[in-house]
């Protein structure tokens, strides 16, 4: 049988021995599964991450390997491996599950004898799926493998293979998030640290790199068992520039060397924006690899692509946010190359991605620059058009200029109003505030030590605002 396989994201796999993050979740029967307590009970853990509209996961599916391996060395069999299924694709739904969707090959729940987690998008993320199906196998001691897709005797002769043996002295680092956005500076940042030996750890000192004054250490006290987990922080950390790979170290030396360290893309700060947002999409030869997400203040999605199939074509989405807030763009490439189709093959066709809100503020544009993930964040609120403001006639001139821009205003009524110019990572950097204002006013901003660039010029009346894009020569 020919075996298939449906990309997913922009993450490379998760590389074999690498300590396992922990997750928790509830299955379609409403069971609490969790990974670190089937490790404790000494299973070896095989993890299937599928989608329902996936034909190779059906096709892997209808071969029963992972059904008899549950059977026969499970829970109810010889208690030496537990398979857990997740559904990868959060755009699923039950009914697919059960195969009454409109989005599935078949019943899933058919006869299957182990759990089914529904949602797991987050559990993809944690592992780094990049395709579907990918097939794990999670020793004992908390180390994972990829395994593919084999048989049921294949499956249990690869867990017996593996050399699960616990290290004494081990502390492992990761992120609940590999990439975050921040509409402003100071922000604070989270990483994991589990117990991941057999000996108690009471401390650690973990030192981050990568921001305007790092390196700053942190030192963790308290009490991990094996398997037990805990949350470090980092608060009020400053970064001037508009993005920051932040790194983070254990400093101690243990018995595996491989799990203390971990890294973090940031994006901070952005043009102010609408909230809603166009995306226009031209896909390349490889329209597989290419998605994106909108993520809120909190990490949450609150839109995400489909999963695209056509080549050489344009595809336009508008996006409503559901309210005023900080949110970030990530596009994703799973391959790592961008949108540069041509640059492989018989591919002719190069494509591009822009994302830009109602008044034409540009917060993400991309063509032939080769990447795995890129990210934008924007303060959107709900903005108005000059002509909903309580003014007469603006003009903004020159535009382009060079040295100066002038900005005159009439017949505005306004308690409070302010002119706010700023670049393209969202720094002030020219302000003027204004009270009681009736009737017209003119001021003038000296730009001559500007860059040359786009910058927009935000202009605030009582509790509305909307902005203008300025050209600097």
């Amino acid at each position: 049988m020919l075996f298939l396989s449906f990309s997913k994201n922009s993450n490379a796999q998760i590389a074999d021995g690498t300590f396992v993050p922990n997750f928790i979740a509830k299955d379609i029967n409403g069971k609490t599964q969790n990974l670190y307590a089937l490790l404790q009970d000494g299973y070896k853990v095989v993890i299937d991450v599928s989608a329902t509209w996936c034909s190779p996961c059906w096709d892997y599916h209808l071969t029963g390997a992972l059904e008899d391996l549950h059977r026969n060395y499970g829970p109810d069999g010889s208690k030496e491996v537990f398979v857990l299924f997740i559904e990868g694709d959060d755009g699923t739904t039950l009914e697919d599950l059960q195969g009454t969707g409109d989005n599935t090959y078949g019943d899933w729940t058919a006869n299957t004898p182990y759990p089914i987690i529904d949602d797991g998008g987050f559990i993809g993320d944690l592992l780094e799926v990049a395709y579907y199906p990918t097939i794990y196998t999670v020793c004992s001691d908390g180390r994972i493998y990829e395994s593919e897709r084999l048989t049921t005797q294949g499956h249990y002769d690869f867990a017996n293979e593996l050399s699960c043996q616990a290290i004494k002295n081990d502390v492992a680092i990761g992120l609940k998030e590999k990439n975050l956005g921040f509409c402003q500076t100071p922000f604070n940042a989270s990483v994991n640290i589990t117990n991941a030996g057999t000996a108690a750890i009471t401390s650690a000192n973990i030192t981050m790199e990568g921001c305007d004054e790092c390196p700053i250490s942190k030192t963790w006290e308290g009490n991990l068992n094996y398997f037990e987990t805990t949350d470090v922080t980092f608060e009020d950390i400053f970064e001037t520039e508009s993005s920051a790979n932040l790194t983070f170290k254990i400093d101690s030396e243990d018995g595996n060397l491989g799990n203390n360290n971990t890294s973090l893309e940031v994006s901070i700060g952005s043009i102010p924006s609408t909230t809603e947002w166009t995306i226009e999409l031209f896909t390349d030869c490889f329209p597989d690899e290419t998605s994106w997400e909108i993520k809120d203040g909190e990490g949450k999605i609150v839109a995400e692509s489909p999963q695209y199939s056509d080549e050489g074509i344009e595809i336009i989405e508008t996006i409503s946010l559901p309210s005023d807030g900080c949110y970030t763009m990530i596009l994703n490439d799973s391959y790592g190359d961008g949108l540069n189709g041509s640059s492989y093959g018989d591919c002719m066709i190069d494509g591009s991605f822009k994302c830009y809100s109602e008044f034409g503020e540009i917060l993400m544009v991309d063509g032939v620059t080769a990447f795995s993930t890129l990210l934008e964040t924007s303060e959107a609120s709900t903005m108005v058009s000059i002509d909903e403001l309580n003014v007469g006639q603006m003009t903004i001139s020159p535009n382009p200029g060079k040295d100066f821009i002038n900005i005159s205003m009439e017949k505005i009524d306004a308690q409070s109003m302010s002119l706010d110019l700023i670049n393209v990572t969202g720094q002030s950097l020219i302000t003027r505030y204004f009270s009681n204002v009736q009737g017209d006013i003119s001021e003038t901003f000296d730009v001559s030590s500007f860059s040359k660039g786009i910058y927009f010029l935000k202009i605030s009346l009582d509790d509305a605002f909307t902005t203008r894009k300025v050209v600097v020569e």
